[in-house]
């Protein structure tokens, strides 16, 4: 078996009440930490930025 591996980043971001941001995945009633996947050679933070 071939191992593929996904390099994604996410973060917590919050606000000055403490409030966490979530956002909701297109097409469905489901949220997540913002975040997504990286581009080859794309650092973590270069990601997360972008």
């Amino acid at each position: 078996m071939t191992d593929n591996l996904l390099s994604i980043s996410a973060a917590c971001l919050f606000d000055d009440q403490g409030n966490l941001l979530l956002v909701r995945k297109r097409g469905t009633q489901a949220f997540m930490l913002p975040g997504g996947k990286r581009e080859p050679g794309e650092t973590p933070l270069a990601a997360l930025q972008r």
